[in-house]
């Protein structure tokens, strides 16, 4: 994803794309930043916590952080479980559905860091249980609430409830 942003702002003085190693750190200058914007998961990175306090030491006084992140990058299985609890012979793949996180969860990732929460706003585009019941018989959709209840319990009794 940092390639193909590299070569569309190469001719852009202002712009700057650059991977970073969470592991590794590298240094950046302390309160150089007045917005940031990161689409990433922190909660894949080893510490999330120590790497959003890092982030927040770059801002300027004043400076706005946001994080675009969902706790579980695919929860495709999720899903499968789902559709399958109410049609256990369905071949029909999952819908790539992104099943969006409580807001209370992603609060929760926040409260050890030094961020002060602003403002939290969740989106959600589209039906999903409509594209992951597609072709399905009304009958079969009554069922889909209880089922994706059903999956997730199973998703938050293997992971944990913060996990999901």
């Amino acid at each position: 994803m940092v390639a193909p942003a590299a070569e569309a702002f190469a001719t852009s003085p202002s712009i700057t794309a650059k991977e970073l190693d969470s592991a590794r750190r590298p240094i950046l200058a302390i309160a150089t930043h007045t917005h940031i914007i990161a689409n990433f998961s922190i909660f894949v990175l080893s510490e999330p916590v120590v790497s959003l306090r890092y982030v927040f030491r770059t801002l300027k006084d004043g400076g706005l952080a946001a994080s675009l992140t969902r706790k579980r990058v695919w929860l495709g299985a999720t899903i499968r479980k789902a559709q399958r609890a109410v049609r256990p012979g369905t071949r029909r793949p999952a819908s790539k559905v992104a099943i969006v996180l409580q807001e209370s969860l992603a609060a929760k990732a926040m409260e050890d860091t030094v961020f002060v929460r602003a403002k939290m706003t969740i989106l959600v585009k589209g039906d999903s249980g409509k594209m992951s019941t597609e072709g399905w018989s009304a009958f079969d959709r009554e069922k889909w609430e209880a089922a994706v209840d059903g999956a997730l319990k199973e998703e938050i009794d293997a992971f944990g409830e913060g996990e999901v």
